[in-house]
């Protein structure tokens, strides 16, 4: 708020703005939301509009902030953060890892040390991906000395952590740029309409899908891993990919050629409806794919998917349909991604996402509580969501001191 006021000197209409989209977003959670629910919040939401019509805008931002967080609360925690349903017995507590050497300055017997005391049972750290890994590989260059993966395997064993590794697989942003040349060179990276090239791996290329297969083998065969998750397993976008791979897989596809390329595939082209179809097909073998090589590398191990909240927009944008892929079993649970500040949207999520699935027995609900530097009461109104919501459990993204030294420690059971 401090920083809309700032800017607000140079853009008046800025609060305006903020309170008119703020109070429809409220509105709406309003009237998705339980009978019980509208109870607590409808005052709330009756002041937002009043203020919001006096022209009284921070007024009115702050009420609906309040009345999100009266809906949260009634649905999900009370006003402390207490958790109004028990944790399930096999409830999942997880944190992602980006770095794979564990916190900053800590070896990976404290930072388990430090999970293991706030009560978190799982740890899915950055491990691999198509350039780098953390541990000595045969196929792609390591990114750290020693071997990162085996020595958080050891630490989690002593502190009763699962563990599972974390996989970059499509995405390559951050690969060096040496690394990012020549797989521009090779032709390997998805392009887009115009023909300027993404840095992200095309999914239709033998070469990228070997290379992908070979990494999961190599890592799910050497190492005692609980699990294996896949990450950046999708289209960047929908304007992506449309190399000349992609359109000799598509026309294989629809066994003639697309005369018009890429007009006929993009939002007003004859073939939209069977390119959306084909980019999920091309996503959906690799998923199969991968699981395949991981458990057959290690049988019994645990397979999952960070996920897209949203199934309909998922499939369309990035080619992800991760209902299909539980149903298949290629997946034994998803981590949907559903970062958001507030607990009213975070807790829309779960709802469909339970709701598309009978249960929340295959979610572990992502939060998101480093990217919107969520506070602890608000960490805690999201992990009651998630109980609420009865799912197997949650992961916070994305463990930082802020989250290991402010907040994990403070954590109610």
């Amino acid at each position: 708020m401090t920083i809309a006021a700032m800017l607000a000197q140079h853009t008046p209409e800025l609060f305006q703005k903020a309170a008119k989209f703020l109070y429809y977003q409220t509105r709406q959670l309003y009237l998705d939301a339980a009978p019980s629910s509208q109870q607590a919040s409808q005052r709330l939401l009756n002041d937002a509009a009043a203020a919001y019509k006096k022209g009284q805008f921070s007024t009115a931002i702050d009420l609906a902030r309040q009345c999100q967080d009266a809906l949260a609360n009634a649905s999900g925690g009370n006003a402390d953060g207490a958790v109004t349903r028990a944790p399930r017995r096999d409830e999942i507590r997880a944190v992602w890892s980006r770095r794979p050497d564990g916190l900053p300055g800590r070896s990976w017997e404290d930072t388990a040390a430090i999970l293991a005391k706030g009560r978190f049972n799982a740890v899915f750290p950055n491990v691999a991906s198509a350039y780098s890994t953390a541990y000595p590989s045969a196929l792609v260059s390591q990114s750290s000395r020693g071997d990162a993966l085996a020595d958080a395997i050891s630490a989690c064993r002593r502190h009763r952590l699962a563990i599972h590794a974390w996989v970059s697989c499509l995405g390559v942003e951050d690969a060096s740029d040496n690394t990012l040349q020549t797989l521009k060179r090779q032709g390997r990276l998805q392009q887009n309409d115009a023909g300027a090239t993404r840095n992200w791996l095309c999914p239709t290329q033998v070469a990228n899908r070997d290379l992908l297969l070979s990494i999961v083998t190599e890592l799910a065969g050497r190492y005692a891993l609980d699990g294996v998750q896949f990450d950046l397993i999708r289209y960047p976008e929908t304007n992506s990919c449309f190399c000349p791979s992609c359109r000799k897989s598509f026309e294989t596809y629809l066994r003639r050629p697309v005369s018009s390329w890429p007009a006929a595939v993009q939002s007003s082209g004859s073939d939209r409806r069977a390119w959306e179809t084909f980019r999920q097909d091309v996503i959906n073998a690799l998923v199969a794919d991968l699981a395949k090589a991981a458990r057959t590398a290690r049988p019994g191990i645990a397979v999952s998917a960070a996920v897209y909240p949203d199934q309909a927009s998922a499939k369309t944008m990035v080619g992800q349909n991760w209902h299909l892929w539980l149903n298949k079993g290629w997946v034994d649970f998803i981590c949907p991604m559903n970062y958001r500040a507030s607990t009213a949207l975070f807790a829309g999520d779960l709802d469909r996402q339970t709701h598309l699935l009978g249960n929340g027995d295959k979610i572990i609900a992502g939060i998101g509580v480093s990217s919107e530097r969520l506070e602890l009461s608000e960490l805690q109104r999201q992990i009651a969501a998630a109980r609420a919501a009865n799912a197997r459990g949650y992961i916070l993204f994305e463990l930082t001191p802020r989250e290991a030294y402010d907040l994990i420690p403070k954590l109610s059971p």
